[in-house]
């Protein structure tokens, strides 16, 4: 398989196999799986993107080995190669992978060089293992990870609950003996929805008198 190097301005043209990005997929996870498709060791596919910048990590093997650690941001330029290797738009990447968005983008207008910027904590957010029943469903049989607000997230439509525990098992913990905390976290939802940001603090104070009436009673 003969893989094009990026000439004097970026890569011109998709790598051979694709990798579709999983909607709120880290930017980390999706680079990653779009390496492996095309026989690429992690180093090898970040030459492609740009150079790397700042406090970045140097150890590329490192970083691929510790996904649940890491995230990766490049600035404008380096977004449209990640787009041309990905044979998707940047815009569609933008949608599915939250660390593309235009707060997280590194400083450089369009005739900067492109770089690329992997600390080893994500400037916001938690990353998470994705539901691995939800990845298969969308063709993706090697790990993957969420980058998300909280720690957990529930997967009510497959029953399991994903955190960002750094040990095993980490492709989730199986809800279907406890149906009730699947009711729960879907009347939550509805709540948020129902009332939006006045729900997230309604669920709060409702954490809050839970978690002093358990002390309480601990006490007693």
């Amino acid at each position: 398989m003969v893989l094009q190097m990026p000439g004097p301005y970026g890569p011109r043209q998709p790598l051979p196999l694709r990798a579709r990005p999983l909607p709120g997929e880290s930017t980390g996870s999706f680079v990653n799986r779009l390496a492996h498709a095309n026989g690429l060791g992690l180093a090898d596919f970040l030459q492609r993107v740009g150079q790397a910048t700042g406090s970045s990590s140097s150890d590329a093997a490192r970083v691929a080995k510790y996904p649940r650690y890491t995230e990766m941001y490049v600035n404008g330029p380096g977004l449209e190669y990640l787009a041309v290797l990905a044979g998707e738009p940047a815009a569609v990447l933008r949608r599915s992978l939250p660390s593309l968005a235009p707060r997280h983008l590194l400083p450089g207008d369009a005739d900067a060089d492109a770089v690329w910027k992997w600390p080893w904590r994500p400037s916001e957010g938690h990353p998470v293992r994705y539901c691995t029943e939800c990845a298969e469903a969308r063709g993706v049989r090697e790990p993957a990870w969420w980058l998300i607000p909280d720690s957990w997230r529930l997967c009510a439509r497959h029953g399991r609950w994903c955190n960002d525990s750094r040990t095993e098992p980490l492709d989730g913990l199986s809800l279907k003996e406890l149906p009730e905390v699947v009711d729960a976290h879907l009347k939550r939802c509805r709540v948020y929805k129902q009332f939006g940001r006045s729900g997230e603090e309604l669920f709060a104070d409702a954490f809050q008198v839970a978690a002093e009436w358990g002390t309480v009673n601990r006490s007693v």
